[in-house]
């Protein structure tokens, strides 16, 4: 029989939601409530609980909100000393440093440990004080992928079963793991509005808090699939490398505050423009607007359908291509007055253009990055041939544009606007581009923070 744990989730209900997950190649099962639909959770403070099915690992039913008493749900009490728990925290620090190879960026995962060190430093008093009273026997991996929604009933499977001190937590580290979650799917709306819930149920929820064991929890999964690479099999440890990359971005962007800011990611076509932007938005809790689709968009065309054309021609002219930078910088400045900050995904080969959004950031008193993609000419040859084969995206470049941008370069200098903080990534390496080069002008720069008790909750 499998042993009972409380189920902190408990039924749907229809709620707008408008985020699509984007599903991970090594986590083809993870799910995110279809639309109209949001995890809710229970608000009854009975204990009830149901029991699984005889050889079952799935719990089915209403749970119990953890109660003043601390008391563990089951056969089995969770220990009653803190340093257990906390000493989970700080092993895995270690831990995933040790397995972060050449794969996670130093600097960026010293920023994490050095934020989440300092917070359980610091707030040791309530950290403890909350193991009196939210102390309980969970899930302990609480993911969309453990998640099974029926007609009439949810089913959550897959407990850590094997090791106490992992299913046994405070109850905000096993919400924060399914937030966490939903956030990497890019379902931000459905992770704010559970969180809500939860509150509105009565459970004490510092936003800190659920930041520093959502960070934790996304630095487990970073740690599992650095460990996953085999050394046997370059292009399934290729996948297990983006993987751990990806799960190290949210773990900065929960436990490493950065201050609203523009972004500008430039470079050459090819140049890996768009996987860069795409992890520095994961790290920043950032939104990105690229060039390239919103030019289709403005052209009334699909994303991968082909517009590709030569140098200044078709959607590609002057004309097409002012339209497309005054849409990204509307979009962006949008973003801007939302104190959210805005990763802009174009070449930015025009010292006009970059001017032009420096100049929006700085009326509003907001920083702004410019950051350089840097590719070898082969590999971007490589890449731009095997875009055009596939299809799978939105840009039309090709070798031959590429070779136009480096000759208007020669003829124009780029420069960085007053003010700009200026960073290079190197995009050429054989695994995810470091983030460390733009992390460590922003920390010289005084833009990045640590978990904080004033924290919002709009980071959820």
């Amino acid at each position: 029989m499998s042993s009972l744990y409380p189920v902190i989730l408990n039924e749907v209900k229809d709620l707008p939601r408008s985020a699509a997950p984007d599903r991970s190649p090594t986590h083809e099962q993870a799910f995110v409530p279809p639309r109209g639909e949001i995890l809710r959770v229970a608000q009854n403070d009975n204990g009830g609980r149901s029991e699984p099915a005889e050889g079952s690992r799935a719990t089915r039913g209403p749970s119990a909100a953890v109660g003043t008493t601390g008391v563990a749900v089951g056969t089995t009490k969770c220990p009653a000393d803190p340093d257990v728990y906390l000493t989970v925290l700080t092993d895995n620090l270690d831990q995933v440093a040790e397995a972060a190879g050449d794969i996670l960026g130093p600097a960026q995962l010293a920023l994490v440990d050095r934020s989440m060190r300092r917070y359980l430093t610091a707030e040791r008093e309530l950290l403890d004080a909350r193991f009196e009273t939210w102390l309980g026997e969970g899930h302990g991996d609480l993911r969309c992928e453990h998640i099974c929604l029926e007609p009439d009933a949810m089913q959550i499977y897959d407990c850590v079963e094997f090791e106490i001190a992992i299913r046994c937590a405070d109850v905000a580290s096993d919400l924060a793991f399914l937030l966490m979650d939903l956030r990497r799917l890019g379902a931000q709306e459905v992770a704010a509005e559970l969180l809500e819930r939860y509150r509105a149920a009565g459970f004490d929820l510092p936003q800190p808090v659920v930041d520093l064991y959502a960070a934790h929890r996304a630095l487990v999964r970073a740690k599992v699939a650095a460990l996953e690479r085999s050394g046997r099999d370059a292009d399934r440890d290729r996948v297990f490398a983006f993987e751990a990359a990806s799960y190290l971005d949210l773990a900065t962007a929960f436990a490493t505050p950065i201050a609203p800011m523009l972004v500008l990611v430039s470079g050459l076509s090819g140049s890996g423009k768009s996987t860069v932007a795409a992890a520095i938005a994961r790290a920043t809790g950032g939104t990105v607007f690229a060039s390239d689709r919103v030019r289709k968009e403005l052209a009334g065309l699909a994303a991968t359908t082909s517009a590709a054309a030569e140098w200044h021609q078709g959607i590609y002219a002057a004309d097409w291509t002012e339209r497309t930078y005054d849409r990204l910088l509307a979009l962006a400045t949008a973003e801007l007055k939302r104190k959210r900050t805005a990763v802009v995904d174009a070449t930015f080969l025009d010292n006009d253009q970059r001017e032009r959004f420096a100049a929006a950031a700085r009326e509003r008193g907001i920083p702004v990055a410019i950051v350089w993609t840097e590719l070898d000419d082969e590999v971007a040859r490589q890449r731009l041939e095997r875009r055009a084969r596939e299809r799978n995206d939105p840009s039309d470049a090709s070798m031959q544009i590429r070779e136009h941008q480096q000759k208007l370069l020669r003829d124009i200098p780029l420069r960085i606007p007053e003010g700009a903080l200026a960073a290079t990534v190197d995009t050429g390496v054989d695994g995810p581009a470091s983030l460390d080069p733009l992390l460590t002008v922003l920390d010289a720069a005084g833009s990045i923070g640590a978990l904080l008790p004033d924290r919002t909750m709009s980071r959820a």
